[in-house]
């Protein structure tokens, strides 16, 4: 290995390694799993996060197969290998050690260095501690064509108008009101490819719904906060504060278009009878009104008034083209308005579908793949529990390893910060068994440019 790798792999020091493809990631990460080994730390203390089953796999063969080699390698190669790969040349302890390693990771009464994927690792954690996760002790998992089975079956009932009721008993309620808004104002394909939407970003739904966010009145704050809009602001209330505004020299204007082309005078007579009626009438009469100034797709219109008009009356191009401005700024206000209104359909018809799901899988004891992170991520943060749960695993890992760092989720990191965080707490940091270092380290690598997390 290069200087640097063999700084990384020092199993001294907890790391992170940011390297691009083919740079020797996985190299690394083996090299410090057999310097662990090495340093008498027993297979079962390692555990090592991958991120697909392949990668678990070949890491385990990688790991495996320099093992085998160090039992058959003489002496003097043997000593050129381990120099190599802790740059310090070996004592004749260590090279006995070397060889002892391959039959002390398969008989090791823990099933050797675990060498798993965060979805692996959590199910073995579940089902260790089924009870303090509240789920059912002999879950199954599901695999992804089931899951979508499931959720079919979710929308058909949510569409079907079924009550939805919570795990706490209560009766969800507003997604039939939601859903029937939606189906008014998208076409059917469109609300189909929506809810499909929504059950393939169900992990970031669940997070979102959590009471730990605030629940949906803070949730509709948030969606108004973040679009521009004052909490609670309606259509009605838009329109009619826009169609009260004064506008300077519009009425003057609307004189000015009468006098000019056809175009112009159409143009002219909506504005002037939109001035001319009251203010209940000009809030209905709005959308008219808009067509003087923006065309059918809500753009601006390129000419507003006549080169004739321009010359006769020079002030109007410009009161006019104020006028198209604020009307812009109104309409991008009510698409906002809009957007806000769809997105809390959409999340309140989300948030009983996924209730629906939660329910079938709980009927028939089964848990998909987000339900292993999130159920893991809850039980380690779970005041009590996650004590407990923590104290048990204490004793367990001394070292954490995890590949493909760029391709953990936000909520797979949950997992994993929990279990780091007891590495250096006071009580975490105990010293091992006799013989043991009592360090604990904390090992990632990965290559920010690949990832699909951002």
């Amino acid at each position: 290995m290069t200087a640097l790798q063999n700084t990384a792999s020092d199993p001294a020091h907890s790391v992170w390694v940011a390297a691009s493809a083919g740079t020797g990631k996985t190299t690394v990460l083996t090299g410090r799993v057999l310097r662990l080994l090495l340093d008498g730390v027993r297979p079962s203390k390692i555990l090592c996060i991958t991120f697909t089953k392949a990668a678990a796999a070949e890491m385990a063969n990688r790991i495996h197969a320099r093992l085998k080699d160090w039992v058959v390698l003489p002496d003097a190669a043997l000593a050129e290998t381990l120099e190599k790969l802790t740059g310090k040349h070996p004592a004749k302890a260590q090279l006995y050690k070397a060889r002892s390693l391959f039959a002390e990771v398969l008989d090791s009464p823990e099933g050797g260095v675990r060498i798993q994927t965060i979805h692996a690792f959590c199910q073995s954690l579940l089902a260790r501690f089924p009870l303090e996760a509240g789920i059912a002790p002999h879950f199954q998992i599901i695999e992804e064509r089931t899951a979508r089975e499931l959720l079919y079956e979710a929308q058909q009932r949510l569409l079907s108008g079924d009550p939805v009721l919570r795990a706490d008993g209560t009766l969800a309620v507003g997604h039939g009101e939601a859903l029937r808004s939606l189906a008014t104002r998208k076409h059917e394909q469109t609300l189909a490819k929506l809810l499909e939407s929504l059950t393939a970003e169900r992990q970031k739904l669940w997070t979102l719904f959590s009471s730990r966010i605030g629940g949906a009145e803070y949730l509709a704050e948030a969606v108004y906060a973040t679009l521009g809009l004052a909490p609670g602001l309606t259509d009605a209330q838009l329109v009619g504060a826009a169609s009260t505004a004064p506008v300077e020299g519009l009425r003057q204007a609307a004189i000015a278009l009468l006098e000019g082309t056809k175009e112009e005078q159409e143009n002219g007579q909506i504005i002037a009878d939109w001035l001319a009626s009251g203010v209940e009438q000009r809030a209905r009469g709005f959308d008219l009104y808009m067509q003087a100034f923006l065309t059918s797709k809500y753009e601006p219109r390129k000419r507003l008034a006549n080169k004739g008009t321009a010359t006769k009356y020079p002030e109007v191009p410009e009161i006019l083209l104020r006028e198209q401005q604020r009307l812009l700024a109104v309409h991008a206000q009510r698409r906002a308005l809009s957007i806000a209104r769809d997105t809390l359909d959409l999340l309140a018809v989300g948030d009983a579908l996924l209730v629906l799901y939660d329910r079938l899988k709980k009927g028939r004891g089964v848990l998909d793949y987000g339900d292993l992170i999130l159920a893991s991520r809850d039980l380690l943060k779970r005041a009590g529990a996650a004590a407990w749960v923590l104290y048990k695993l204490d004793g367990g890992i001394d070292h954490l390893l995890v590949d493909e760092a760029q391709d953990t989720s936000p909520e797979q990191w949950e997992v994993i910060a929990a279990l780091a965080e007891e590495f250096f707490s006071g009580s975490g940091a105990r010293a091992r068994d006799e013989g043991e270092s009592d360090s604990r380290t904390l090992f990632v690598v990965g290559d920010e440019k690949q990832s699909i997390y951002s």
